[in-house]
């Protein structure tokens, strides 16, 4: 083989290495934070405030997600549920969705979204939306 031919098959590997190492720094900030948050409340006993809730009076879909994480973690899904059902329903899909698009960035260098990605996201924002209002009712 020729130095030209060897250099542009590891071209790919380097590109997939590179956007390897981008996405677990930024995950790894990603997870650091949520640790912080996790033993935070912990010690405290306080999330996060919603600033939704300060300045409406009212829950978003993402109230009680803190709660229900450690309920997850402590295996207690009937308090996770209770706290916020989103944390075992709409939760692990939006999860699974971005490991496989985080995989589709790794591997094929992928950032786009396609017209099915958007229409699922949406759908998952308006399950969100009307979770709010009808737990606010």
């Amino acid at each position: 083989m020729s130095k030209k031919s060897i250099n542009q098959t590891n071209l790919p590997d380097e590109a997939v290495k590179k956007r390897a190492k981008a996405v677990f720094a930024n995950g790894s900030i990603i997870f650091a934070a949520a640790l912080a948050l996790l033993v935070s409340y912990h010690l405290t006993g306080h999330g996060l405030p919603c600033p939704f809730r300060a300045l409406t009076g009212y829950l978003c879909p993402g109230c009680g997600m803190t709660r229900a994480g450690v309920a997850i973690l402590g295996g207690d899904f009937a308090k996770a549920w209770q706290y916020n059902p989103l944390s075992l329903t709409l939760l692990p899909v939006f999860s699974l969705y971005l490991l496989y698009k985080t995989g589709r960035y790794i591997f094929k260098g992928e950032e786009e979204f396609k017209l099915g990605e958007s229409v699922f996201l949406l759908l998952l924002l308006l399950i969100a939306i009307c979770f709010a209002i009808a737990r606010n009712l």
